[in-house]
């Protein structure tokens, strides 16, 4: 069955058509990456309507009838009158207020249903992964763990900042490896790389600090392979290890090793967040941790569902989620240790390889 037939079971479009407008669910359903682009999906075939810089390469590759975008609304309208279509779904979650008034000034004889019919039925296809996609996620995280092995074994110089260690990290994972290890085809977000007291924020931007022996280290990256998405994070301390570091780093590890060992087919997400949350909050630490454990990944960075207090949604095989608690103390230092791992019929694969370590050992040079 192809990805078309999977919506139409999802979706009834006798009389009725799905407008695919944001870039990321046309490649999910075209396997094709174009900055603007509409795809229309009636009850029998569907279309790909795209400009003359993508024309002929979608032409060799995309698994629908692929029309030379020229005139929008009139091509949209003739289309949309040859298949006696009334209603028109449309993605709620990414239409701009834009882009929805130019479908209503221009679509003639259709109801555009704002609804969040369509955005749902999307969504509970990308939440579970192909074994192709899985594939692809498994090389993009491969891609990144040998970037930071290689970027550790590089050595650190004590000019290094976080900034540059930040660059030379990304450019690793984009260098690939001889041909033992593929190139990624981009960084899956701006890498976190923070050190010492900036370890304490979550997100924080990595900045002209130097690096320093005894630094805590934290680094929150990811590779992007065939448009999917890999996301780790590894935290430790550079050589001289800190009693009060060492504590939390173990809370954090055995919050992370307590929701993974719930998961499993048929588990809430909100129950696997509430695990760690409250082994973190019997420590003491519950206020210092504030985000979600965890979220999905795919051809997004953050997808559906999410490991959070509200998200209720079942794990079901093919969901791949990050597993990612942490502990943040201002002024001091954060530990975050985050593997991602794939939902199977009897509990999960872990597609992190590279071990949960409290020490980095870096040569000095």
């Amino acid at each position: 069955m192809n990805i078309f037939d999977k919506l139409r079971l999802k979706l009834p479009l006798q009389g009725a058509c799905a407008l695919i407008t944001s870039q990321v669910n046309r490649r999910y359903f075209t396997d094709f990456n174009s900055s603007d682009g509409y795809l229309l999906i009636f009850e029998n075939e569907a279309f790909f309507l795209v400009d003359s810089r993508y024309f002929e390469a979608a032409k060799k590759s995309v698994k629908a009838n692929v029309v030379l975008l020229e005139k929008a609304a009139e091509q949209i309208n003739g289309l949309f009158a040859s298949h006696g279509i009334q209603s028109v779904y449309i993605e709620s979650d990414r239409v701009t207020v834009g882009e929805l008034e130019f479908m209503k000034s221009k679509f003639e004889n259709v109801t555009i249903d704002f609804s969040e019919t369509l955005f749902k039925a999307i969504r509970s296809l990308r939440m579970i992964k192909t074994p192709d996609e899985v594939k692809a996620i498994k090389t993009a995280q491969t891609i990144a763990e040998t970037a930071l092995l290689r970027l550790l074994d590089d050595g650190f110089s004590y000019d290094n900042t976080e900034r540059k260690l930040a660059a030379k990290l990304d450019y690793h994972m984009k260098d690939g490896s001889a041909e033992v290890i593929p190139q990624a085809d981009d960084i899956s977000f701006e890498t976190i790389l923070l050190s010492g007291e900036n370890t304490s924020m979550p997100h924080g931007v990595p900045s002209e600090r130097s690096v320093c022996d005894g630094d805590a280290l934290l680094i929150d990256f990811g590779a992007v392979y065939e448009g999917l998405h890999s996301d780790m994070t590894r935290t430790a301390f550079i050589n001289n290890i800190n009693d009060e570091y060492i504590k939390i780093w173990e809370i954090v590890l055995e919050a992370k090793n307590l929701a993974m060992a719930a998961i499993k087919p048929g588990i809430p997400c909100n129950e696997v967040d509430k695990i760690a949350r409250d082994y973190i909050t019997s420590k003491g630490y519950g206020d210092c941790f504030g985000h979600g454990l965890g979220h999905s990944v795919g051809l997004e960075i953050h997808e559906y569902p999410a490991f959070n207090k509200t998200c209720e949604e079942l794990l079901t095989p093919g969901m791949i989620m990050t597993v990612e608690p942490g502990i943040y103390i201002p002024g001091k230092f954060g530990v975050r240790l985050e593997d991602m791992v794939v939902i199977t019929e009897s509990g999960y694969d872990n597609l992190a390889s590279m071990s949960i370590m409290p020490e980095f050992t870096v040569k000095f040079l």
